[in-house]
């Protein structure tokens, strides 16, 4: 039996199915520009490609199926642990921008 309710933890993680998708795809964009502009390092490069969409699909998944039963402080660590993957993923995107942006000049 599955229960679906709605309620904020399922909102993000309906927030969450789109944003991994998102996330992957821009981390090919972003890894495929960096290998031009600069060496990077590919042990990083895969665990940023594979493991934080993975993980952020997995989490959508669980708070879609069972965010009604979750408990409001452990709702808001998911919600910090998903502001501090977004604000990374920014800063590394805005950063390379940056420094593509310097390497074309």
């Amino acid at each position: 039996m599955i229960n679906i309710g709605f309620n904020l933890a399922s909102l993000l993680g309906l927030f969450d199915l789109p944003l991994s998708v998102a996330i992957f795809a821009l981390t090919l964009q972003l890894i495929a520009d960096k290998n031009r502009v600069q060496d990077s390092t590919v042990a990083f490069d895969i665990i940023q490609i594979v493991l934080v969409p993975l993980s952020l699909l997995i989490c959508g998944a669980i708070l879609i199926l069972q965010g009604w039963r979750l408990d409001p402080l452990l709702f808001l660590v998911m919600l910090l642990l998903h502001l501090i993957i977004i604000f990374m993923w920014t800063k590394d995107f805005l950063l390379h921008r940056r420094a593509a942006s310097r390497h074309n000049e």
